[in-house]
């Protein structure tokens, strides 16, 4: 197990395999998992409203067939004949009365509902004088001696609306063929005198409209007292109560549950008329019939799929990696300074992508290379240069020290002036070891330099500097400033004559940088020199670019400033002041 993960630590292929196996388990899991629960979920709603629409339908049959059944009490128990006959039997003289009462109501209305019904097994009347009678029915063989008073729901029968219904056990009838009888009593009470009639019928009509719900195999349909107590049963076998579900139908008056200790959907409605409860038990099997066959395709489905799966993400991680093993292979080879051999790896996609930008890096890197040494190759060169300026520079500063020394024996100003700046301008440039100084000595060099030039040209340079004192510490490169200044001069003064202000504004960005305005009030860049200089700023900075520019004031401040950080920000922009029309130079560098 060991040896196995280690392996897969190791093998991109095998980790990019068992993760999208393991993304298809689990989608295809909870697809499988939340399609069955909703399915099940459905099956059982639906069977719920068609088991309710059918129980509905079955209590409105059962109704009907005990309306009938009352009417029959109501033409009987409202006939004269049996309001004479419950005032008779108190006396022993009235035999022949009760003989004539009782001869009526079996000629006038029961033996013609007898033949109405046949599923009627027998008519009792009975009046508190112990006067009963029974009319037995066609298919009936009633037992000799038997009364009404000996049942069991005789005392609790009062006097009501509607008739009673009971069933219990076919004690009082000698006939094999059922075991249980329906029987349905009413009383009457007519001025004092009071009694009951009795209507005993088989449950084959009953259990005939409980037949037709028929809901699949091995459901089955019942009739229930209010107190769960199991009443008719359609043939099936017998049911026995389990009392959890009977405790959960008694409880309400109409509804459906899934019942888990005998899994099974119970559906049940009450019936009006008794009060009974009407019940469909239906096996979950046979609910779930369509969902377990949706299962088991579903997963047989799965298994294949994966199986597919397995041989895919083997053909799609194997053209994959090969090519990132190959990419790896070549990057040994670069790891060894071998920086000549370029990756060729085919297709469109990202590891392509990858190949060729490694390629590229390498085209960079050997440029870089190159340009790296062009660059010290040039460094020594300015390093060469500079010491011979330095030579030559000490004749001129013996010279300018000389030219002030008479300056000042006979007391002139502005040469003084002009050959201790001219000194200090020389001093400055030719200080090569020093590439970096303070923006106050920069500064400096440019009031220098103006101050030459007003000299020259009869103070006709205003040079105004707005800069916080606390910058004045800060490093910046050497020479940076005055070829600004010495061009808005030359595209300036030098091209009008007019008098000219040159403005240069420092302030700190805060965030490392520092960004200094030189602005003029010349008439600015030409529309195709502001162009062509603009072009020739945005181009990437390179050593042969660096040579081509060497003596253009502007260019070569920018190529320095680019060459030195290489950030992308410092350097210069160019632009026309929108109201003044003068040239203004943005100087951006790092702080």
């Amino acid at each position: 197990m060991m040896q196995w993960i280690a392996r897969i630590r190791r093998s991109l292929k095998l980790k990019f395999m068992l993760l999208v196996l393991l993304l298809i388990v689990v989608l295809v899991s909870s697809i499988g998992y939340f399609s069955y629960y909703e399915s099940s979920k459905t099956i059982r709603k639906d069977v719920s409203m068609f088991s309710d629409q059918i129980l509905k339908q079955t209590n409105l049959n059962l109704n009907q067939y005990f309306l009938d059944y009352e009417y029959g009490f109501l033409v009987l128990g409202l006939s004269y004949e049996f309001e004479q006959w419950l005032g008779l039997g108190r006396d022993g003289d009235d035999e022949y009365d009760l003989y004539i009462m009782e001869s009526r109501m079996e000629s006038r209305y029961i033996l013609s509902y007898i033949s109405q019904h046949p599923e009627l097994l027998s008519i009792s009347i009975y009046n508190d004088n112990g006067k009963e009678r029974l009319f037995r029915g066609n298919q009936a063989f009633v037992r000799l001696n038997h009364s009404v008073r000996e049942e069991e729901w005789f005392s609790s029968v009062a006097l009501s609306k509607g008739f009673e219904v009971f069933v219990h056990s076919a004690k009082a009838y000698e006939n094999p063929s059922f075991r249980s009888v329906i029987s349905m009593v009413k009383r009457f009470d007519f001025q004092g005198h009071s009694g009951l009639i009795k209507i005993d019928i088989s449950p084959s009509r009953v259990l005939q409209i409980l037949d037709q719900i028929n809901l699949g195999a091995n459901s089955t349909a019942l009739i229930s007292d209010g107190e769960g107590k199991p009443l008719l049963q359609t043939s099936g076998g017998e049911f026995l109560p389990d009392s959890g579900m009977m405790r959960q139908v008694s409880e309400g008056q109409a509804g459906s549950f899934y019942y888990k200790p005998t899994d099974e959907m119970v559906i049940f409605q009450t019936l009006p008329y008794t009060n009974w409860k009407t019940m469909v038990l239906v096996p979950y099997a046979n609910v779930a019939e369509g969902v377990f066959r949706v299962r088991n395709f579903t997963a047989v489905v799965a298994v294949v799929n994966f199986l597919v799966a397995v041989v895919a993400v083997w053909l799609i991680s194997s053209s994959l990696t090969s090519r990132l093993l190959r990419l790896k292979d070549w990057m040994r080879l670069t790891r060894t300074g071998n920086l000549d051999t370029r990756i060729a790896i085919g297709g469109t996609d990202e590891v392509a992508e990858l190949g060729n930008a490694y390629n590229r890096m390498l085209d960079t890197l050997q440029e870089s290379m190159n340009d790296l040494a062009e660059s010290r190759l040039l460094q020594q060169q300015a390093v060469l240069s500079a010491l011979q300026s330095q030579i030559h520079s000490h004749f001129t500063y013996n010279a300018l020290e000389s030219i002030n020394a008479m300056a000042n024996l006979v007391e002139h100003r502005q040469i003084m002036e002009t050959a201790v700046a001219l000194s200090d301008m020389l001093r400055y440039t030719s200080s090569y070891k020093q590439e970096f100084v303070p923006l106050a000595d920069e500064l400096k060099h440019v009031q220098d330099y103006i101050r030459i030039a007003n000299i020259m040209y009869g103070d006709q340079i205003d040079l105004r500097i707005d800069m916080d004192e606390s910058m004045d510490e800060i490093r910046c490169l050497k020479a940076v400033l005055q070829p600004l200044a010495e061009n808005s001069m030359k595209h300036g003064f030098e091209r009008t004559g007019c008098p000219m202000c040159i403005e240069i504004a420092a302030r700190n960005c805060g965030n490392g940088y520092i960004v200094i305005l030189v602005r003029d009030s010349g008439s600015g860049f030409a529309p195709d020199k502001l162009a062509e200089l603009q072009r020739r700023l945005a181009l990437p900075p390179g050593t042969s670019d660096y040579r081509s520019i060497s003596q253009v004031g502007l260019l070569n401040v920018h190529y320095r400033l680019r060459m030195h950080d290489r950030d992308g920000v410092s350097g210069l922009q160019i632009g026309n002041d929108p109201h003044t029309g003068g040239a203004v130079v943005t100087v951006m560098l790092r702080g």
